[in-house]
């Protein structure tokens, strides 16, 4: 008999005191995780079973119970314990190796070596899914129910066919199947998945019929409409609460003022159609797959909240608008009347600012004997103090005509003859600079020129001088944060729309858009502005005879134009703006008996556009913007009358 240790004798002694026969033997480890006494052997009996079997152990000493347990990398826990000298590992995944070994059951030492197992590869499928049930649970649903499979390895999910269509994949045993037709014939095949991936054959297979819809949608509730100009474009926002069906709903008709505007197949509708300063009633009809509709709802109605205000001034020729560092807009305008004292066309110019009402003063009166072509030329500028800047023609007799800067303070007004101008004058436009310098182009005497203001003095220079070819006229000027000026022009003769800047530190020009040897042969009315970044943006219509409203830009290096409306004759008349979101505002006239006033925006590379007023004339337009980016416009409405429109809601 071997002899024991001190160790070993504690031990035999302290399970002999349990009732238990201990390990009395010597354990170690071997190098391949160690062993004791016993010898442990590992089996793949399946894809998840591993059975153990060992030895007694080596020293002739009895061991009970005996503990097995796992001793993989991840895991070292006991499985359970057995007075046997086997045990049958289940529950485990085909295809892994796991490691097993034999402890002592008063010490938790290793007894054993570590014996490791793949199990087998899965290669069987579940059973097939049997009892599947189909029952129509409402016009638009079918529910469907299965009992589950079986598989050593367990089931993964379940694969249900609809009409031999893969329509869901799930762990349970049953499905609801919505978005259906009602009154119609549904066929249902289930298969089942196991954890490596086998499928079954499909189940025998369930059919049922959706119930017949037999009601109308309900009618919808909670309309509510409401106007609004988010960045810069004017929309009514239609919300309503969902309908329901005992089938389902298909979509909503959306009816403004009982006209058919739209549909959507979701709660919620964007009108963009529409012009300011009027009211929109909107009712809301739900309809369901079957095709019924509901009743329409109660009406929702909501205002546009562009405010129009007459200014009181009759027979204009042109008009502009600005607005100061109050957000004050101020009007400068030139009308006509007959002087039956004299009998002679009176020219005047007139000035004004917009609140409540229209302040507005004349600032100075020439006559014309007969119609003189530009006799209404003229544009306005505000400085940083205030003061209000117009260059303009005036008039004195059929051949007369002096190009006239106006300077009016809140103490003075003051005018000084800048030139005397051989007709005719084809187009006045001017911009001031962040230190009161005032730019302006002008078309007379067969060309283009450029002019500016030192102190109160006027210098102007003949741009064809400078720019082979610079006959223009339709010109518009802006100057960016820099200084540098940039004007818009057109071609005399061949219409071609021309860019000049002398942002280089001279001054050169670009095509932009070349009309000549075209079919079209045609642009009129230029504008121009600048975005934060310096880029030129214009507005011209582009053709004479179908007035297509066009938009060119050099803001990806190369002009590039599109279309902002081709969509009726529009564009005979147009201005530009740019907000302090870079957001381009175009507003334009379209020809016809009405002659309304549309106004695009431009975000995102896209157009949205709308009709601001649905008579007019717009001819003699404007538009600025105000630090919060709202819009203001001045225009002649249908009465003739001068007219302003602003998207801001109060008076400034």
């Amino acid at each position: 008999m071997k002899l024991l240790t001190t160790r070993n004798a504690r031990r035999c002694l302290l399970s002999l005191a349990a009732g238990l026969l201990a390990a009395c033997g010597g354990g170690g480890e071997d190098g391949d995780g160690g062993f004791g006494s016993i010898s442990l052997n590992a089996t793949a009996q399946s894809s998840t079973q591993i059975r153990l079997s060992w030895s007694e152990p080596s020293d002739g000493v009895s061991v009970s119970p005996y503990v097995v347990a796992r001793a993989d990398d991840n895991s070292s826990a006991r499985i359970g314990s057995t007075t046997d000298r086997t045990w049958l590992v289940a529950g485990l995944f085909p295809g892994t190796r796991y490691c097993f070994e034999i402890r002592n059951p008063i010490t938790g030492s290793r007894m054993s070596n570590v014996a490791c197992a793949t199990t087998q590869e899965d290669r069987s499928p579940p059973t097939e899914p049997t009892s599947v049930a189909a029952t129509a649970a409402s016009p638009v649903s079918i529910d469907v129910s299965w009992v589950a499979s079986f598989d050593e390895s367990g089931i993964d999910s379940y694969k249900v066919f609809r009409d031999g269509l893969l329509v869901a994949t799930q762990s349970g045993v049953r499905l609801t199947d919505t978005g259906l037709l009602p009154s119609t014939n549904y066929c249902y095949r289930i298969s089942a998945v196991d954890g490596a991936g086998n499928e079954s054959v499909q189940s025998a297979e369930a059919c049922a019929t959706t119930l017949a819809d037999a009601a109308s949608p309900s009618i919808p509730q909670q309309v509510s409409a409401a106007y609004s100009t988010e960045n810069g474009v004017p929309v009514v926002t239609i919300t309503w609460s969902p309908s329901v069906d005992d089938g389902a709903v298909a979509g909503y008709t959306v009816l403004r003022d009982g006209v058919d505007v739209g549909g959507t197949s979701t709660p919620g509708f964007d009108d963009s159609s529409i012009e300011g300063d009027t009211t929109y009633c909107y009712t809301i009809v739900a309809t369901d797959t079957v095709g019924k509709d509901s009743a329409p709802s109660e009406p929702a109605c909501t205002r546009t909240s562009w405010r129009k205000q007459s200014l009181g001034i009759s027979d204009v020729g042109s008009a502009t608008i600005a607005l100061d560092a109050n957000d004050v807009p101020h009007v400068a305008y030139k009308f006509r009347s007959f002087d039956f004292d004299l009998f002679e066309y009176q020219s005047a110019l007139g000035f004004g600012r917009i609140g409540d009402t229209f302040d507005s003063q004349l600032i100075d009166v020439s006559y014309a004997y007969d119609y003189v072509w530009g006799e209404f030329s003229m544009d306005m500028a505000l400085d940083a103090s205030g003061n209000v800047h117009v260059l303009h023609q005036s008039t004195s007799g059929p051949t007369l005509e002096t190009l006239q800067y106006v300077v009016r303070s809140a103490s003075q007004t003051s005018k000084t003859s800048v030139q005397a101008l051989e007709p005719p004058l084809r187009g006045v436009d001017i911009a001031i600079d962040s230190t009161g310098v005032l730019h302006a182009c002008i078309e007379f005497d067969g060309a283009l020129h450029y002019g500016s203001t030192t102190g109160s003095t006027w210098n102007l220079t003949p741009l064809d001088t400078l720019i082979a070819g610079a006959r223009g006229n339709n010109c518009s000027i802006a100057v960016d944060a820099s200084g540098a000026v940039h004007i818009a022009y057109l071609e005399t003769f061949t219409f071609d729309v021309w860019y000049a800047s002398n942002a280089s530190g001279s001054w050169s020009a670009e095509l932009v858009d070349q009309q000549s040897g075209t079919s079209t042969n045609t642009a009129y009315h230029t504008s121009i502005a600048i975005d934060s970044a310096g880029f030129a943006h214009i507005a011209y219509a582009h053709d004479f005879a179908e007035n297509d409203m066009e938009y060119a830009t050099n803001a990806a290096g190369a002009w590039t134009s599109e279309k902002v409306d081709d969509a009726g004759t529009v564009g005979y008349a147009s201005d530009i703006v740019i907000d302090s979101n870079d957001r381009i505002h175009v507003i334009y006239e379209e020809l016809g008996d009405a002659r309304p006033l549309h106004l695009a925006t431009r975000e995102g590379g896209a157009w949205s556009s709308f009709v601001l007023s649905s008579s007019g004339f717009g001819q003699d337009l404007s538009v600025g913007v105000d630090s919060t980016d709202r819009l203001h416009v001045v225009f002649n409405d249908e009465h003739g009358e001068l007219s302003y429109m602003t998207n801001r809601e109060s008076t400034p």
